[in-house]
């Protein structure tokens, strides 16, 4: 392990204060005593750096630090050194754009009394050293320095400090934070390289620091690192722990020497660096080479690709088992698993391959987020030029003629010195013909090696003709010549194995970095494994045995399809659909659709050509459905909706309207409609397929059964329980008849059954249900089934529903349990049971409880779901609901917004669940008291009820009663009263008259007219009837003139509770000012409402 410095000519100076003897407000610092004395210890070691102790200058507790400092560099230190180590560790002041180095005198009134400015330091040390000049400050506000050598522009320097500008450094009772781990780093010893320099140290300095809440150091220089120190965590055997690259290296790899060497000092310097240019170029072979040049400098070196979203996610989870974590079943869970260890683990290199047009922009927030702890780079492979402006780019051309000659030579092994002229002239010809791009002249070389043919006649007997053949074809990525290169391989293969050909081709119109090799299932297995040797050997294809895929690059994929005239490449696309569907399972509950993501890539590439081709076929129709499926089980509805449109427009066309596939599509498009909340457009369709169903399978089929509880599902979302009970009801019939009465769908009909009974408060009808559908889950399923969780959810619901919170606590315990053990801590339905427990907690009044079940819920939601997902809008409502009941609006607010801002954007501003999150963030203002903000959200949420669910739907009352009940906290029981009997009139109708909502409304109401009522008692007893007349601009004597005037005595006296009722039942006086009869020509109807307004009632 060789040190860049020459320790003979390399000197330290090591500056202390921890003792302060004219200002009280600094506290003495014993730990700096101890720095000095550690950091000397290490600073001889002859294991670490081994600085002769001679050379080692120490300057402690002085009351003036500069008189202090001149003396010692001009009795000690000689007037040129190579290398000057400075370290202070004490107080800093903040003062005059710089940090002054507090000395034992010093005050923090006066920085300038007898402590150092790093400016002045600088002015002593800097002339001495001739090489590298390395600064270490420990100290409050040492980021300060930062701007003293950024002004001085010295190419020298080095700064290592404990804080930015703005922090303050905390103290440890031995030894200071920040040097404390400055020398366990020296001492133990850090990462792969054999030599540390300030760059690594300050690196993981970092990483530890920030974790456990202590200011952020930074390292500021305008020089090289310097390998200054020998790592003693180095071990030659135990490098590159973690290695994931799915390419050999290319030992035919020539030239790029300025390019790898301006790529290290890049990545050295920034976080995240992108080789860009055209396809070709050799951008992939050139992150290869450097993988393999570099590895020793990286505990972990990681390939992905990232050519599409599936890829990059496919390829992160698949980085789970390199890195030895733990498997999981899902894929999001895997990628969350690597993203974590990223960020715990330190010097690691991912490399993310081909990442072109959209991806380019998809990868930059993944990049800044992997990056973002400072403890690994990342390099990239784009042809997009341009890239967000935090990425570093670097443009990578083709070879140079010199280095294109060098790599032919060198792959066909062959010496230019030992090439005729002819050959010499032929070789560049070829070169010129390919404008030197790397990849074609990688393809170009192996043909000829393999040939054994010359330069001069592959070019005149071989490659001029193929050139010529695709003249016609031009395209701007690849040119013309390209197509002939890569032809020239492809007659080769032809003529070894035609149905290594027939591969090639079919994989031209695959996802070329993700294709499993089940779609070559239908091919003979020896045949298959034949062809694929004369692939490989040709290197037109990668194959990974651990995840049985194989991959292609995309421009041998584009030349391919290339070489075929138009009705070629349509066979071959229908023949590439018709392959990913027969691989691609069924897809119908959240279990298995799991099992289809690593066809996906190859799926969603069929959807294009699909689209390209006009591709209509029974396989065309289904494949669309089935990859719809999966992203309607990953919630993206909006992607899934178009697909089954073309699915259900291609049956008809293939079927006719009357055909049970058909039935299918239109089900899946109803159920797209209705996840989005659009019940006006499912309900048709949904129609439209149970006729379908009923006149081709029969009424009694169980496609039949399942458009009948599709219906009325929906029937039951638009709280039209009278139209859903019978159906409901009719598929339960169907299914005990035909599948039998232990059968899993017809305890999904019971399941249902019971739902719609709890919702509409029919609990005697409910209990028996769930409980059945229970008891056959378990008997059938097993009692750990996934759908045995839901009946467990299902019958806890109801007992929390009635308020038998005991018995509803266990079943949704060990419905979570379940889930957690048998679908994973992480899978959606495992957060599903965890805001049920949470709103049962919250029920109970147990917040404490119900809050980290909520957070964990919302967690698993964001991460695996993602942070847009409609779920994570229910959570993140839930989580908010919780915080409002603890009265923290200051955590609930921006829970509730955020919901909204999904709900609006990802469902629609009219979708029942934005109503939800409106209702929500109603509530979340009510609670900080912002009512003015409160009342429009309360009023919007309402009308999208009424208007998209009906006057007379159960969410529209809970809307009305959420008014009345804003109106209410707000004083205004007169608006409050007419709400919620709205609100109670339509409960009663939908829900019944036992339901436990209708209790709680009541309950507001009462609360409400006792409100209504303290309020007329107390401002009518304040006023007399003549007090109430003169406020009302009147005369008494001109109502007793118009009526008997014991009448209105008696009137008024009742209306202030002094008398008895008056024998008239509407007093007359009341009805007179009420109706604005007779007197208005005295009184104004303003003045009438505005003294009566609340009190006057009939």
């Amino acid at each position: 392990m060789t040190l860049s410095i020459n320790l003979q000519e390399t000197w330290a100076i090591l500056i202390g204060t921890g003792e302060f003897t004219q200002d009280t407000t600094l506290p003495a610092t014993p730990a700096v005593e101890h720095n000095l004395v550690e950091l000397r210890k290490i600073l001889t070691h002859k294991e670490i750096i081994g600085i002769p102790d001679q050379q080692i200058i120490v300057i402690k507790n002085q009351a003036n630090l500069y008189d202090q400092l001149t003396t010692e560099l001009e009795k000690k230190l000689p007037d040129l050194v190579e290398t000057l180590l400075v370290y202070y560790s004490g107080h800093g002041f903040r003062h005059k754009e710089d940090v002054y180095l507090a000395a034992t005198n010093s005050k923090n009134r006066d920085p300038e009394v007898g402590s150092l400015a790093f400016g002045q330091l600088w002015n002593k040390t800097n002339d001495r050293a001739t090489h590298n000049l390395l600064y270490v400050l420990d100290c409050c506000f040492s980021g300060e320095a930062s701007k003293v050598i950024a002004q001085r522009k010295q190419k020298n320097i080095a700064l290592l400090t404990a804080s930015s500008p703005e922090d303050t450094a905390k103290t440890n009772k031995s030894l200071t934070v920040f040097t404390r781990y400055f020398i366990e780093l020296l001492e133990q010893g850090y990462g792969p390289e054999p030599t540390l320099t300030p760059r690594i140290l300050y690196e993981e300095l970092r990483k530890q620091l920030v974790n456990q809440g202590y200011p952020k150091p930074a390292y500021n220089h305008l020089m090289s690192d310097i390998h200054f120190a020998k790592n003693r965590a180095y071990n030659p055997d135990n490098l590159n722990q973690y290695w994931h690259v799915p390419w050999t290296r290319n030992q035919n790899f020539t030239g790029r020497v300025a390019f790898l060497t301006q790529l290290e000092a890049a990545l050295s310097q920034f976080p995240i660096v992108a080789v860009t240019n055209m396809g070709g170029v050799g951008k992939t072979q050139t992150a290869i080479e450097y993988a393999y040049r570099h590895k020793q400098r990286y505990r972990a070196v990681l390939w992905v690709g990232a050519e599409n979203e599936v890829a990059l996610e496919s390829g992160l989870a698949a980085l789970a088992p390199v890195l030895k974590l733990p498997a999981q079943s899902d894929l999001q869970l895997n990628i969350t698993a690597v993203k974590t260890w990223l960020a715990h683990e330190n010097t690691w290199l991912l490399i993310l391959d081909n990442a072109d047009g959209q991806m380019a922009d998809i990868i930059a927030p993944l990049c800044r987020e992997l990056t973002s702890h400072g403890t690994g780079v990342i390099l990239v492979t784009s042809q997009r030029r341009t890239l967000d402006t935090r990425i570093h780019t670097m443009s990578l051309n083709a070879f140079t003629v010199e280095e294109g000659t060098a790599f032919l030579l060198r792959a066909t092994v062959k010496q230019w010195n030992e090439l005729e002229t002819q050959e010499q002239t032929a070789l560049r010809q070829l070169g010129d013909a390919v404008g030197w791009l790397p990849l074609l002249l990688d393809v170009m070389a192996a043909s000829i090696h393999e040939r054994q043919s010359s330069f001069h006649r592959f070019y005149t007997k071989s490659f001029q003709p193929f050139l010529a053949k695709w003249l016609d074809k031009p395209s701007a990525d690849h040119p013309k010549s390209t197509l002939a290169t890569f032809g020239i391989a492809f007659e080769q293969i032809q003529a070894d194995c035609p149905q290594a050909m027939e591969i090639l081709r079919l994989c031209a119109f695959l996802a070329g970095e993700a294709m499993p090799e089940a779609v070559f299932a239908d091919m003979d297995e020896e045949t298959f494994e034949d062809a694929l040797a004369v692939i490989l050997r040709y290197s037109l294809v990668q194959r990974d045995f651990n995840t049985g895929t194989l991959t292609m690059h995309r421009s041998v994929q584009t030349v391919l399809r290339f070489t075929m005239d138009t009705a070629t490449q349509r066979v071959y696309a229908e023949r590439a659909v018709n392959a990913v569907n027969r691989a691609f399972p069924r897809v119908d509950d959240e279990l298995n659709w799991l099992r289809c993501v690593p066809l996906m890539p190859c799926g969603l590439q069929c959807v294009e050509w699909i689209e390209q081709w006009g591709l209509e076929s029974e396989e065309a129709a289904r494949l669309l459905t089935e990859i719809s499926n999966v992203l309607y089980y990953q919630g993206r509805y909006a992607q899934a909706k178009p697909l089954t449109e073309r699915s259900l427009a291609i049956r008809k066309q293939l079927l006719g309207e009357e055909h049970a596939q058909v039935a299918e599509s239109l089900n899946d498009l109803a159920v797209l409609y209705y996840s989005q909340g659009d019940y006006a457009q499912a309900l048709p369709l949904y129609q439209r397929a149970l006729e379908i169903r009923e006149r081709v399978l029969g009424p009694d089929h169980p496609d039949t059964a399942t458009s009948l509880n599709n219906l009325a599902e929906l029937y039951d979302s638009m709280g039209d329980y009278a139209q859903a009970l019978p159906l409901l009801r009719r598929a339960l019939e169907i299914r005990e008849r035909v599948l039998g009465p232990d059968h899993p769908d017809t305890a999904q009909s019971l399941h249902n059954l019971a739902v719609l009974y709890r919702t509409t408060g029919d609990y005697a009808q409910a209990l028996p249900l769930s409980q059945r559908a229970l008891e056959i889950r378990e008997r059938v399923l097993g009692p750990d089934h996934p759908d045995t969780a839901a009946s467990l959810n299902n019958l806890a619901y109801f007992y929390k529903e009635t308020g038998d919170y005991a018995q509803a606590l266990p079943l949704y315990e060990r419905a979570l349990e379940i889930r957690e053990r048998v679908l994973g801590p992480d899978h959606p339905a495992t957060a599903a049971s965890l805001n049920n427990l949470a709103e049962l907690y919250r029920a109970t009044g147990d917040t404490a409880q119900a809050l980290p079940l909520s957070q964990r819920a919302l967690e698993i939601r964001e991460r695996v779901l993602g942070p847009d997902h409609p779920d994570t809008a229910t959570s993140l409502v839930i989580l908010a609901n919780s915080y409002q009941v603890v009265g923290d609006y200051a955590q609930a607010l921006p829970l509730s917004q955020r919901a909204l801002e999904i709900g609006e954007r990802v469902l629609g501003p009219d979708h029942p669940d934005t109503a939800t999150s409106l209702v929500s963030l109603a509530n979340s203002y009510q609670v900080a008291g912002d009512y003015v903000r409160a009342l429009p959200l309360h009023q919007r949420a309402l009308e999208i009820r009424e208007r998209v669910l009906g006057t007379d739907h159960p969410d529209t009352a809970t809307s009305f009663a959420s008014l009345a009940n804003f109106y209410q906290m707000t004083g205004d029981y007169a608006q409050a009263l007419p709400l919620y009997e709205r609100a109670l009139t339509i409960l009663k109708k939908t829900l019944g008259l036992d339901h436990p909502i209708l209790r709680t409304i009541q309950d507001n109401l009462r609360k409400n007219i006792a409100g209504l009522e303290n309020r007329l008692k107390v401002r009518v007893k304040e006023m007399t009837p003549d007090g109430i007349a003169m406020k009302m601009g009147i005369q008494l004597s001109d109502v007793f003139a118009l009526y008997d005037g014991q009448v209105v005595l008696n009137s008024l006296n009742f209306v202030a509770g002094r008398n008895q009722e008056p024998k008239d039942s509407v007093p007359k006086i009341l009805r007179v000012l009420r109706e604005g009869k007779e007197l208005t020509f005295m009184l104004s109807p303003g003045k009438i409402g505005a003294i009566l307004e609340d009190w006057i009632v009939e």
